[in-house]
């Protein structure tokens, strides 16, 4: 006689394991623009008979770094720069601070021109003549946003100015470009870049778990 065999459930058991990838496409560019440029401080002179130039300079920068992660973004202290022609002729230093999450934080800084810097460059003679000086402001913040794990995270911003020596005037110069861009897993990202110099930013993400 054979008795009826019943159903017989298999019941497996296993473990979640997170997936690394996932977390790190969860994070997120912080969002670096310069809102305000303004002329603090103008005072020039230029000697044509002897080639000499005086010249103090102070601008007043207000820029905005927006943190879009549901976690805080946390940066060390940088430094912010002023530029010539690719030589740094000023710096002001950016202590260190925390963006809370999707929130936006607001760096005032104040830079000063190191005269005796600028004219070791020969270039300056001729922009002080044609009455226009060419300066660049950049920041560059780099700090950590710990989604499960830490990821390291660099933003910048720089700044394209004009100095009008005579009406002491400061001018931004730049453009808007559309760009396609790829994550750090080779997927495409459609996003529109702003490319204006006063609103440009980068970010880097390194992928090691610390």
């Amino acid at each position: 006689m054979h008795l009826p065999v019943r159903n017989r459930r298999r019941i497996g058991a296993g473990l979640a394991v997170p997936n690394p990838r996932a977390h790190r496409l969860q994070v997120k560019r912080p969002r670096t623009s310069v809102d305000f440029v303004s002329l603090e401080d103008l005072d020039s002179s230029f000697d044509f008979a002897r080639l000499r130039l005086h010249l103090n300079l102070t601008l007043d920068l207000r820029i905005s770094v927006t943190n879009p992660n549901r976690v805080g973004f946390r940066y060390t202290t940088s430094t912010a720069l002023l530029r010539y022609r690719g030589g740094e002729v000023g710096q002001v230093p950016v202590p260190a601070g925390r963006i809370g999450s999707r929130d936006t934080h607001t760096l005032n800084l104040t830079l000063t021109l190191m005269a005796d810097r600028l004219l070791t460059n020969s270039a300056v003679y001729s922009d002080a003549i044609s009455g226009t000086l060419p300066l660049q402001t950049y920041v560059r913040l780099a700090g950590k946003v710990r989604i499960l794990f830490n990821f390291h995270v660099v933003t910048y911003t720089t700044c394209d100015l004009e100095i009008a020596l005579l009406n002491r005037t400061v001018i931004a110069r730049g453009e808007i470009k559309k760009k396609e861009k790829r994550d750090m897993f080779g997927e495409e990202i459609n996003e529109r870049e702003e490319k204006i110099s006063y609103q440009r930013y980068a970010i880097i993400l390194e992928g090691n778990l610390v």
